[in-house]
């Protein structure tokens, strides 16, 4: 009968290793599940003030005398997708009355109560905006307030109240998960742990044949023997010489082989074929991750050769994690033998024993998996570390190979990105128009190499012209296909004379039917006339127009109700949709602009906004619209400092002579 026995410093090491596996793995669940709680609970904040921010865009007119626009616009809200999470939206005045309202009985404990009058619903809503909530239930309320401004003035606020019981469930059931995924790598750390233990010794009565195989270059004998006394520990020794010898020869043909090796093929098939006959296994193959999806990597190259009808592999979670956080996986392992390996294994002539992920600063690069060795003899703790060492010469080069291809990639892109940058480019206009009476200037600076802003001019006639400014949600390349899009219906509806509000009313039942749901753009589009001396215009939930009187010098902003384009159907848009017009004077200066100026944001965070904007207009003593917009782009650029620009900078400004 055979004793296995762990001396005393392999006792202190497995012992270490527990401890330390035990520590990471906690540290990272633990890290992992608070930044993940952090991160979608800013998501959802997030969202609700978009709400909140859009419902205070809302202006109703002075002559209407009432809030019904805001109850009728909650109201569709609270109905919509959108407020699934809502418990309540409460529109309040400059007074903090409450104006307008509505309530989501589906997230209050009202007992039996089935129907509560408006002034009951206001109380609660009063008590939930002031935090009068029962200590218990604090962890599952919250909510946003925004102020309702025009111009300078603040009119009311927007509060909106939202139930957190969805998200605290979601995240309770992701903790559980995390805490099975610790246990699942604390039972594979004490497996590996056990396994590394083992030593198989060499009896003596056959060193002096070994010595001289040796000596005559024959690294791959070992000795057998079973006895723990000295000659054991003699014959363990030479073992380990010879294994020593025979690693130093491999691992220096193996470096020498790969150091300079630029072709995939040829580097995959060296590093399949020296890590089957270096360990004598049954066979080998390798598996490389291409890019896409992180849990996905494709078959590369098998020892022997045969041929692989799967190319793609689905790592499951559990696969994906332990790959990460270890060297080495036993293929027989409870927590890592599922569905993935029975499946390669049916395409392989072997059964897998070993996995070694390839992987660089946690990232996985590829599977290396191995067969038993050939009679059924065990793989050594030595096998295991030179098999390391390999994969470990093997990794940078692979990485190199990807880097190369990523770098390829890269230049492709940088050329199709420029080349989109030029399309998008003269999809905006390269010279303004020359209108008499008129003075124009307009610049546009994406955030990326494409953006989502856009404006554009429409000559009626020599006396009337459109004038269009637009804001995509979103930035990048996703942004720039709306963009152009929006380009080519306004391009389409703008021929003749139509009217403003329905040129716009068009353009959003197209949206409305080829945008996806979860995009939207603002828009300003109006028509200038310079022989009736007004500005004809409606706003799809842009930003407001900035007009500095040519008289006083004072810059005040127009801002007729309005939604975005491509968020409501015909009827709930037109109905939220005002036209407007104003009567201009010589000298006076209008100014179109994006939001990514009044929210560009400095190193702490603060946003520019409208009122700064406001004060560089009324302190600007040129009113040449050229310089103007540089000097807002100037100003913008001051305030921000060193912090990247995080949207799209755009502007339209015309000085009425």
């Amino acid at each position: 009968m055979k004793i296995f026995r762990l001396n005393t410093l392999w006792t202190k090491m497995s012992f270490a290793i527990f401890i330390l596996v035990v520590f990471m793995m906690s540290m990272v669940t633990y890290l992992f599940t608070i930044s993940q709680f952090k991160n979608q609970r800013q998501d959802l904040r997030q969202n609700m003030r978009r709400i909140a921010r859009q419902i205070a865009t809302i202006r109703f007119a002075e002559t209407d005398g009432g809030y019904y626009v805001y109850q009728d616009w909650i109201d569709k809200i609270i109905n919509s997708d959108a407020g699934e999470d809502l418990v309540y939206i409460a529109v309040f005045d400059e007074s903090d009355a409450l104006k307008a309202f509505v309530l989501n009985y589906a997230w209050l404990d009202i007992g039996d109560l089935t129907y509560l009058t408006r002034e009951e619903k206001a109380d609660i809503i009063k008590a939930l905006s002031n935090n009068q909530i029962a200590s218990e239930s604090q962890k599952d309320f919250d909510h946003v307030v925004v102020d309702i401004l025009v111009g300078e003035e603040r009119i009311g606020k927007v509060d909106v109240g939202f139930s957190l019981i969805e998200f605290n469930n979601s995240m309770q059931r992701q903790l559980l998960l995390n805490l099975k995924v610790l246990a699942l790598f604390l039972v594979v750390g004490i497996i590996g742990t056990v396994l590394m233990s083992l030593r198989i010794t060499k009896p003596l009565n056959k060193l002096s044949a070994a010595m001289k195989r040796v000596s005559k270059g024959d690294l791959k004998h070992n000795i057998e023997s079973s006895r723990q006394d000295e000659i054991g520990q003699l014959a363990q020794s030479f073992n380990h010489l010879v294994e020593g010898l025979r690693e130093k020869e491999i691992i220096e043909k193996f470096s020498d082989t790969i150091a300079f090796t630029l072709d995939q093929d040829k580097l995959t098939s060296v590093l399949i074929k020296q890590l089957v006959t270096s360990v004598d296994a049954t066979g080998g193959a390798l598996f490389l991750y291409h890019g896409g999806d992180k849990g996905s990597v494709y078959f590369s190259e098998s020892y022997p050769k045969q041929s692989f009808r799967r190319a793609v592999l689905k790592l499951s979670d559990n696969f994906y994690t332990q790959c990460i956080s270890t060297n080495c996986v036993l293929a027989s392992s409870d927590a890592i033998r599922d569905e993935t390996i029975l499946q390669i294994e049916r395409e392989l002539s072997f059964p897998i024993k070993w996995i070694f992920p390839l992987k660089s600063k946690n990232q996985l690069l590829g599977l290396i998996l191995l067969g038993a060795k050939k009679g059924n003899t065990g793989y050594s703790q030595e096998n295991i570390q030179l098999l390391q060492i390999l994969i470990n010469q093997a990794t940078p080069a692979i990485e190199n190979l990807f880097l190369l291809d990523e770098l390829a990639e890269q230049e492709r892109l940088k050329r199709e990105l420029e080349i989109a940058k030029n399309v998008q480019r003269r999809l905006l206009p390269a010279v303004m128009p020359a209108v008499k009476g008129l003075a124009v200037a307009g610049v546009c600076e994406p955030a990326n190499e494409v953006g989502g802003d856009y404006f554009d001019f429409f000559e009626q006639n020599e006396h009337r012209l459109g004038i269009a400014i637009a804001d995509v949600a979103g930035k990048g390349t996703f942004a720039a296909f709306y963009m152009a899009e929006l380009k080519g219906m306004m391009t389409f509806l703008s021929h003749g004379d139509i009217a403003p509000q329905d040129l716009v009313s068009n353009l959003n039942s197209r949206l409305y039917r080829s945008f996806d749901r979860k995009v939207f753009a603002t828009m300003i589009f109006g028509v200038l006339d310079t022989i009736e001396n007004e500005f004809i215009f409606v706003r799809a939930g842009h930003t407001g127009l900035l007009r500095r009187d040519g008289v006083d010098k004072k810059t005040r902003t127009v801002l007729p109700k309005g939604m975005g384009l491509g968020l409501a159907s015909d009827r709930v848009f037109d109905e939220n949709l005002q036209q407007q017009t104003i009567k201009l004077n010589s000298g006076d200066l209008l100014v179109f602009y994006t939001d990514g100026i009044t929210e560009a944001m400095n190193d702490s965070l603060q946003e520019y906004g409208e009122e700064r904007l406001i004060r560089l207009l009324d302190r600007c003593k040129d009113d040449e619209p050229n310089r103007v917009t540089k000097a807002i782009l100037a100003d913008v650029n001051r305030f921000t400092g060193s912090r990247l620009q995080h949207d799209d900078l755009t502007m339209v400004v015309i000085r009425i002579d």
